[in-house]
């Protein structure tokens, strides 16, 4: 199941995400100013929906309502839109979704729709010593915004670096990509580490918008 959590004032982004994404259920959070809007906005789009209380202005209880419906649905494929509404509230759903590592999205003035980079902080637990070591050396060597295994991993074995390599593509922080398909066919391939050893000759590291911004302010030690 894939659910759109938004708050909701005129509708205008959500209506633009809906067309570029299909989902199963919206989740509509709202102010006493909109609640009417909102439940018409839902029985519109003939769109499964629910729409949820909000004090708009109040931190605490704001962040109770969307952490009850994070903590719910946390298993559901939640697509997080903090377009709609104050500062307050899009702060907020930012700050959530950044702890559950939820898809969060933003409609720019122009109808561009942007995918920001958000962090499971809970995976961090699993992000170990040489995981840190080897994103901290994928960031210093990267050029044009890739590098070639085979020169990550000079005087290295390839088996050293699956685990590493493995925690960091769970996390988010990188795709690996495969060279001969890049050139034959232009498309990515994500490998499955865990049942193919790593091949210098064809893989391709690429760091992920979330791996980039980490890496630039990830500790020292």
């Amino acid at each position: 199941m894939k659910i759109l959590v938004s708050s909701f004032t005129s509708g205008g982004t959500i209506e633009k995400i809906l067309k570029n994404e299909k989902f199963d259920e919206l989740i509509l959070l709202s102010s006493n100013a909109f609640l009417k809007k909102a439940e018409e906005f839902i029985k519109l789009k003939k769109i499964k929906g629910v729409v949820a209380k909000i004090n708009a202005f109040k931190i605490e209880p704001l962040m109770q309502v969307i952490g009850n419906i994070f903590l719910k649905y946390k298993n559901n494929g939640l697509v997080v839109n903090i377009t709609e509404g104050n500062n307050l509230i899009a702060a907020s759903l930012l700050s959530a979704s950044y702890y559950f590592g939820f898809k969060t999205l933003t409609v720019t003035e122009n109808s561009q729709i942007i995918e920001l980079p958000t962090l499971s902080l809970m995976n961090l637990n699993h992000l170990n010593k040489s995981a840190k070591k080897w994103l901290k050396e994928i960031k210093e060597n990267i050029i044009n915004g890739e590098i070639e295994l085979r020169d990550l991993s000079r005087g290295i074995s390839s088996q050293r670096l699956t685990k590493p390599l493995k925690i960091l593509e769970r996390a988010g922080f990188i795709e690996k990509i495969s060279s001969r398909t890049r050139s034959q066919e232009g498309m990515k391939v994500k490998l499955d580490l865990e049942e193919k050893e790593v091949s210098k000759r064809t893989i391709t590291i690429k760091l992920t918008p979330l791996g980039n911004l980490y890496s630039r302010f990830m500790p020292q030690k």
